[in-house]
């Protein structure tokens, strides 16, 4: 059984058990990561061989974080959410750089 809710134009689904486990380990819920969504995204396809997932990194309550998720039908299926690493801290930064030219 799968949990989820609508947020803009979008579907976020996951496992409670999944999310669970998620708030105990990194101090947050899938449904608090559906926050993500709200700004600015940097996303990357995931390394890990399998099912095609990907990485969106981008801020939640002024601190950067990563949500692995997959895509699944019209939905996206929350696989977890951590804090960022600092390469991807950095790569968000980086992609999120106002222009100095303005």
């Amino acid at each position: 059984m799968n949990s989820g809710l609508r947020f803009q134009a979008w579907e976020f689904v996951w496992d409670p058990a999944k999310d669970l486990r998620n708030r105990a380990k990194h101090g947050l819920s899938l449904a608090e990561a559906v926050a993500l969504w709200s700004g600015p995204l940097v996303t990357l396809p995931s390394r890990r061989p399998g099912e095609e997932q990907h990485l969106a990194i981008g801020l939640i309550g002024g601190r950067c974080w990563t949500v692995i998720y997959a895509p699944r039908g019209g939905a996206f299926r929350l696989i977890s959410a951590r804090r960022a690493r600092p390469d991807e801290t950095e790569l968000f930064c980086q992609k999120n750089r106002p222009d100095d030219r303005a």
